[in-house]
């Protein structure tokens, strides 16, 4: 059933520091907050049937870290942070209190570099940590996860295009956590981040100076 429903109603604030140091490198700071009231979900009515309805008010806050060196030279690092504490209560249960919503987790972090290789190409890693999350319908958190990519790409001579080849996902792996439950069923939630490899080249290539002086719809043709 559609049910008579609300506008969901949000409200967002952050404070940001930003400092520049030795040229190259930023450091910044910020802290935020976001409230939500009137989160549309879908819960069984007195018939049993299921009512989109504004069901619950949430709130978020936290601050992120970063540290940034410029893109100069073929080098570049970024180091980030993120810590925030995602809560929501029943929106018709004005005297509960927040609490820790379920599938989000608290604490976030990544790095990534660039560096260049001999020849011309660059190196590019990233790997990115995800702390514990709360399951959904039984009592627990699942495991942290730690996650990295490896990508190496370079230009083709003479300016013609570019390519690239890596992996994603180095660490991840397949696993399950309950997510949810019945009187007659678990449902099991696979970890759909599997390690994955990837290559790609585009070419490019372009009209002589005779070809471009007449009048062309198309003045230059990229494959990739």
């Amino acid at each position: 059933l559609p049910g008579e429903i609300d506008p969901e109603t949000a409200w967002t604030g952050e404070v940001e520091y930003r400092h520049r140091f030795a040229s190259d490198w930023t450091a910044l700071g910020s802290v935020w907050q976001s409230s939500v009231e009137g989160l549309i979900e879908q819960l069984p009515n007195a018939d049993g049937l299921l009512e989109s309805e504004n069901a619950f008010n949430g709130r978020i806050r936290g601050f992120d870290l970063e540290l940034q060196r410029a893109f100069r030279g073929g080098w570049m690092l970024t180091a980030w942070y993120s810590h925030q504490d995602p809560q929501s209560v029943l929106s018709a249960d004005n005297d509960a209190e927040f609490k820790q919503l379920a599938g989000s987790p608290q604490d976030q972090a990544a790095a990534k570099f660039v560096v260049p290789l001999p020849g011309g190409p660059r190196l590019a890693t990233r790997v990115v940590y995800e702390g514990p999350r709360r399951l959904t319908g039984v009592a627990g958190f699942s495991d942290a996860a730690v996650i990295g990519d490896v990508v190496v790409s370079g230009r083709i001579s003479g300016d013609h295009g570019s390519w690239f080849a890596g992996v994603h996902n180095i660490t991840g792996r397949e696993w399950t956590t309950p997510a949810s439950t019945s009187t007659f069923l678990i449902v099991e939630a696979p970890e759909l981040r599997k390690p994955l490899a990837r290559a790609g080249i585009e070419l490019k290539s372009r009209l002589s100076p005779k070809a471009q002086a007449r009048p062309a719809s198309r003045p230059s043709v990229r494959v990739t």
